[in-house]
């Protein structure tokens, strides 16, 4: 049932320990004849958040039951509670993925005593809902009441500052590029990534119509994998450091106990940039610019990669994003996750061996320590920052689960050393690979006989090269 803000004022009207906010409301501003769009608190304040509402994780399957847009206007607006917003980790499985609105609320129970509560958004029972609609538009009113037309000009600039930091707040949190990105999705399907790699492994990738996925602890950068786990330690250093860790002190070694098997596990990737000609990729991963650059459609890609390799159930699980090349959100991101574990424990008032035989506590901790897992995972090293890189990842979820077939290969590393690496083999079925274009790169001397290579490859191969671009690198380098 939607909330009726008519006939939530006509009960307070009646109540006789609550008609007195009524009672003032209309004394200032006139009776209340309309809804709630027509109240100044709603004009002036509350609806300026009503844009986030779309990037906002809600039951869609209850979006017709109650107003969402308001509760979460109202959360964010509100001076009585706390609220945090978490965004989806940058590698996902779902590319709509929305962010978590976090809530704690600290009220009177029935028993007179404090409760505060912890919840997502989309979590809240819809008795919890309706409670909350009354809470936080009571306290609108009031403030409208007692602190703007009865205060005097300190106390009411002191709540127009702070309305105009709580609508900055939120701004903060950068939801409009989640909104644009959905909006603009159509847009988002047509872009390409770029694949840097020697001539001879895009012939295999060609003739083969499969992508390799290294093991990701033998990438060009030795801090790869490393950083994820000192990030990590980081944040459970400073948690198990706290004074009140010893009272939840099970709970997080279950959490620490969770990350640390992640180490046992194999991890396989692949990687792309939106960059088609850029020097540091030819430099790295172009065979030294005598490679070539792979651009493949990133919806067409994204599609042949999921439907073609096996999916969670047999034991690996594919995800795909952008890197994070800043080590400060990330940290703040893990430490937010664990502690949602922890304050979801203690509002559970379970004991540690009670709450993690609760199907639905167990299910939420491995969803919410497989975040912080991917989280960790987003992150590398600051000096590649100019890669721009975006990967797709292999990760093996369970140690007695199955494990992907791997292969190898060797690769001379700048040391005069060979690395044997493993890999395993990204499938794409029947269909081929969606290649839009192929830069020829910066220091192939002969580019019409590099050219003609690449057309008769891909014509033997089953390609339309009518429908693929082939450009030369515009990077005046020499080797």
């Amino acid at each position: 049932m939607k909330f009726d803000f008519r006939l939530f004022v006509n009960e307070l009207r009646n109540h006789s320990q609550k008609k007195e906010i009524i009672e003032k409301y209309e004394k200032y501003y006139g009776k209340i004849d309309g809804d709630i769009t027509h109240q100044v608190w709603f004009t002036d304040y509350v609806s300026k958040f009503f844009p986030y509402y779309e990037a906002i994780n809600n039951p869609e399957e209850l979006e017709n039951d109650f107003d969402y847009r308001l509760l979460t206007a109202l959360v964010m607006a509100s001076f009585s509670s706390d609220y945090q917003i978490i965004k989806p980790n940058k590698l996902k499985k779902d590319e709509n993925q929305k962010v978590d609105l976090i809530i704690t609320v600290t009220a009177k129970g029935e028993t007179g005593q404090i409760e505060t509560v912890t919840k997502k958004l989309y979590e809240l029972w819809s008795f919890q809902i309706f409670r909350l609609f009354e809470i936080y538009i009571k306290e609108q009113m009031s403030i409208q009441n007692t602190c703007i037309a009865e205060g005097d000009i300190n106390i009411v600039e002191d709540i127009y500052e702070e309305r105009i930091k709580r609508i900055q707040l939120v701004k903060n949190y950068d939801l409009y590029q989640l909104i644009s990105n959905k909006k603009n999705g159509s847009q988002n399907d047509n872009k390409l990534l770029y694949h840097y790699t020697n001539y001879d492994s895009f012939e295999a990738i060609v003739k083969s119509n499969k992508l390799r996925a290294c093991d990701v602890t033998k990438l060009n950068d030795r801090r790869e994998y490393i950083i994820w786990f000192e990030v990590y330690n980081q944040v459970y250093d400073n948690i198990i450091n706290n004074e009140d860790a010893q009272d939840y002190l099970e709970i997080i070694e279950f959490i620490n106990n969770t990350i640390i098997k992640q180490k046992e596990l194999d991890c396989y990737v692949t990687c792309f940039t939106p960059e088609n000609d850029l020097l540091s990729q030819w430099r790295a991963y172009g065979d030294d610019g005598l490679g070539v650059s792979i651009g493949f459609e990133f919806s067409k890609l994204d599609g042949v990669l999921y439907e073609n390799n096996p999916r969670e159930n047999e034991g690996m699980v594919l995800v795909r994003g952008e890197l994070e090349y800043n080590y400060e959100p990330v940290y703040i991101d893990i430490n937010t996750r664990f502690k949602i574990i922890i304050n979801d424990f203690a509002n559970s008032a379970l004991s540690f061996e009670e709450y993690i035989n609760r199907v639905d506590k167990l299910e939420f901790l491995k969803k919410e320590c497989e975040n912080i897992f991917f989280r960790m995972s987003d992150l590398k090293d600051n000096a590649f920052f100019e890669e721009n890189e975006y990967r797709y990842y292999w990760f093996q979820k369970e140690s007695n689960k199955h494990k992907k077939d791997t292969s190898s290969f060797t690769r001379k590393t700048k040391y005069g050393t060979n690395l044997t690496v493993n890999y395993v083999d990204l499938l794409c079925g029947n269909e081929k690979l969606p290649i839009k274009e192929i830069v020829i790169g910066p220091n192939i001397i002969d580019k019409c006989e590099q050219r003609e290579s690449i057309v008769t490859l891909l014509k033997n191969n089953g390609y339309n090269v009518n429908e693929i671009i082939i450009t030369d690198s515009k990077i005046p380098y020499r080797k």
